[in-house]
């Protein structure tokens, strides 16, 4: 070891040097060869049978890639990553992907009222946006101190998280040791809080923010977690923070996911090897905390995602693969039939074809289709109506099921969810986007666990943009 020479070159362009993906993992010999080296890195794996003078790629039909991160249009086929050293990337509907932005990649985000703008990041927050479905990127950092490579002179993750409104895309909320927000699409960012750690603002300092998730219905709860374990929830858009950590884990909060229906349930998950200590729930934001780890084995637990329509219906990405729930945390199963033994590092789900998608850490993207215990939705036509409309529902009253009906004049993101008389949410037949014309959705009398509800009075409310209508209707037996 006294002298050593470089034999790859980790750019395609820049010297004389064999080009081999970088970075390395684990390095082989050949027994019988030791000309024969093959090597493991972010690009797959690499083979020399001259000692390094020349590499060759054989990926062929290996399908490992690592993502940190997965999203997904609202509708349509096109699907977005960010991996580990192998760029943000874009998949129309097939196996095969292309990079829409450089080195490696992070989080994205995709406008669910405009596929075409789409939010991603490099390390230590360097942030874009493009406006053109991933054909070109932008910086989109203003308002945050950077250096001159435009990453985050904040202490932060290597991967930073950030997330976007479920109820105003224009919203993001992203995390180094302080929060950022931005109310106009990345226009400008302003800060949120101050240090949420615990440990300051010091570049030397050890934790950082690594969830964030904010309520849909209410943009006003926010749910923070911490590496070292510090939670924070604000019910009034960050004027106020408050630590709700009593009782939990000194480890790394991974996930956080809220109930659609009622933000003051919630439910965090966490890394770590401390048995038996992986996703808790609170039904008080976060002033109580109870232990749903059941049976789950002793593994890091990456993230986690709740069947919108079923409550209690769990599904957690792991260290070895997605687990899921029937009953609210008490037992798990691994549900890998498809999958890999993987580390699982982000869930997605999308409510227009009710399909679940896993992008793991090592071995590409999955897809599952989730049970609908709700309803059918169609487009009864595809004349674009002038205005917004809702109308009675029929039959009313009604047995078992009835057809509710709405007519959008433009495309957006819409809500239809069904109350009892006291206001309770007991159903949500669709949120998601969908494309202007006339609709129909049939909801077959069940609430969100699939149990046939009580005859009675009901309401539905079909949201859709600032636009909100609501109606009676009548159950009978």
């Amino acid at each position: 070891g006294t002298g050593w020479s470089r034999i790859t070159n980790a750019y395609k362009k820049g010297d004389l040097n064999p080009f081999v993906h970088p970075d390395m993992h684990a390095i082989v010999f050949a027994p019988s060869n030791h000309s024969v080296i093959y090597v493991g890195n972010d690009g797959g794996i690499y083979v020399t049978g001259n000692g390094g003078l020349s590499w060759n790629a054989i990926n062929n039909n290996l399908f490992i890639t690592q993502f940190y991160y997965g999203a997904v249009s609202p509708t349509g086929t096109n699907y977005y990553g960010g991996t580990q050293d192998n760029y943000t990337l874009k998949s129309t509907g097939s196996q095969n992907w292309t990079r829409i932005l450089g080195g490696d990649g992070g989080v994205v985000q995709v406008d669910y009222d405009n596929p075409n703008i789409i939010y991603t990041e490099q390390p230590n927050f360097t942030f874009f946006k493009s406006t053109n479905g991933g054909s070109g990127f932008s910086p989109a950092h203003n308002g945050i101190p950077v250096n001159s490579n435009n990453e985050t002179t904040d202490r932060t993750l290597f991967i930073t998280p950030y997330t976007m409104d479920p109820n105003n895309p224009s919203i993001l909320i992203a995390g180094t040791y302080r929060l950022w927000k931005t109310s106009n699409g990345a226009t400008t960012w302003d800060s949120l809080s101050g240090d949420l750690t615990g440990e300051g603002t010091s570049s030397s300092a050890n934790a950082y923010i690594s969830a964030i998730t904010i309520a849909k219905g209410n943009s006003s709860v926010i749910y923070v977690g911490c590496t070292n374990g510090k939670l924070w929830v604000t019910t009034d858009s960050g004027s106020t923070w408050n630590e709700r950590d009593n009782n939990l884990p000194n480890a790394w909060c991974k996930g956080i996911a809220i109930n659609n229906g009622n933000s003051s349930i919630a439910y965090i998950t966490f890394s770590g090897f401390l048995s038996n200590e992986k996703v808790y729930k609170t039904t008080d934001y976060g002033n109580t905390w109870t232990n749903v780890s059941g049976d789950l084995p002793n593994i890091p637990v990456n993230c986690i995602l709740l069947n919108p329509y079923a409550n209690g219906y769990l599904y957690v990405g792991t260290d070895l693969g997605v687990f899921s729930s029937t009953n609210d945390g008490t037992n798990w199963i691994q549900e890998n039939n498809g999958l890999a033994n993987v580390s699982v590092a982000s869930l997605v789900f999308r409510s227009s074809d009710t399909t679940m998608y896993a992008a793991t850490h090592g071995r590409g993207m999955f897809s599952t289709s989730l049970p609908n215990y709700v309803t059918s939705i169609t487009q009864t036509n595809e004349q674009v109506p002038d205005n917004f409309k809702i109308y009675q529902n029929y039959p009313n009253p009604f047995n078992p099921s009835t057809s509710i009906e709405y007519e959008l004049p433009k495309n957006g993101f819409v809500k239809l969810f069904i109350y009892n008389i006291k206001g309770e949410e007991i159903n949500s037949l669709v949120d998601n986007f969908q494309s202007a014309g006339r609709h129909r959705v049939v909801w077959n009398g069940k609430n969100m666990m699939g149990q046939n509800v009580s005859s009675g009075i009901y309401l539905y409310s079909v949201k859709f943009g600032n636009n909100l209508e609501v109606k009676k209707m009548i159950k009978l037996k």
